[in-house]
């Protein structure tokens, strides 16, 4: 799910194998760090919980990763987790669109 958001938000862009292994690993550790799970805490970003408005969702049998989000909102979590660290660890000019 990390790389599958990674590769849509950086389709214009040259990141490098490098640091997209960089990107990836450390939006890996900090959604296991938010779901309670062993983690790298030096990988960890702090980011803001996700807010799900669908637990009605979960009462009807909807398993999800993250207790007390559905899957929709766990995955609308992981992209914002995935672009936040993107903001972070890339240059701005670096994310400009070569035309």
């Amino acid at each position: 799910m990390v790389k599958s958001h990674l590769k849509s938000l950086s389709v214009d862009m040259d990141l490098g194998y490098n640091t997209f292994k960089e990107i990836a690993r450390s939006s890996t550790h900090t959604i296991l760090a938010a779901c309670g799970l062993e983690h790298r805490k030096g990988e960890v970003y702090e980011v803001q919980p996700p807010v799900c408005l669908h637990g009605e969702g979960l009462a009807n049998g909807l398993s999800s990763l993250m207790k007390g989000c559905c899957p929709s909102c766990f995955d609308s979590f992981v992209k914002d987790v995935v672009r936040t660290i993107m903001d972070i660890r890339v240059p701005q000019w670096l994310g400009f669109r070569n035309f």
